[in-house]
């Protein structure tokens, strides 16, 4: 199910049916599906990884640096802070900026919108200059996926309700990442009828 989702979701139109005929038919059945329909998926998976895996970044030979990070490690060189400080500043720039992925789950929230026939919802984003390990959070970045799926798809209300709650017409979304201590913190809000807790 949420193979299916992620891939309609980016557009992998041919992978997302193929799931669902999978899902349909364990529904049906109750038995896990035949052999030819899973290996038939899997070549598929293969395909578009090779593909994409071309493409890609080899081996993470890049680093990504705005100008706002190259001029807070220019400043804390000029301004003599202590050595691991620097040192620590350097390093952080081999990690990804949040903000891509927020970028990422933005884009997701307007596919699915469209997918379900709502309007596009503001996403607002706040990263405070944050950045993660690309490969220690990927799991979190696909399970986030889901919550924004699902935050389109079931929290925003239809444009009629949201108009007869005096609510503007498209809903909003807020992507937040803050450091607490030694705790980052990302948060997903969005200003739909909530949940029903019974």
């Amino acid at each position: 199910h949420t193979l299916k989702g992620n891939a309609l979701m980016l557009g992998f139109e041919t992978i997302g049916e193929h799931c669902h005929v999978l899902e349909s038919f364990i529904d049906e059945s109750g038995e896990p599906p035949p052999s030819d329909l899973r290996i038939g998926l899997a070549e598929r998976i293969v395909r578009l990884t090779s593909v994409f895996g071309s493409l890609a970044d080899a081996g993470g030979a890049r680093v990504e640096i705005d100008r706002r990070d190259h001029a807070r490690l220019v400043e804390a060189i000029i301004g003599g802070r202590p050595r691991a400080e620097v040192l620590a500043r350097a390093r952080g720039l081999l990690l990804e900026p949040i903000e891509n992925r927020f970028a990422r789950l933005s884009e997701q929230a307007a596919s699915v919108a469209e997918r379900v026939s709502r309007p596009r919802p503001f996403v607002t984003m706040a990263c405070r200059g944050i950045r993660m390990d690309r490969a220690k959070y990927a799991r979190l970045w696909s399970s986030l996926t889901h919550v924004i799926r699902n935050a389109v798809a079931h929290g925003l209300e239809s444009p009629g309700e949201r108009l007869a709650r005096g609510k503007p017409e498209r809903g909003t979304i807020r992507l937040t990442a803050f450091d607490r201590v030694d705790t980052m913190v990302i948060e997903i809000a969005d200003d739909g009828r909530g949940i029903d807790w019974d």
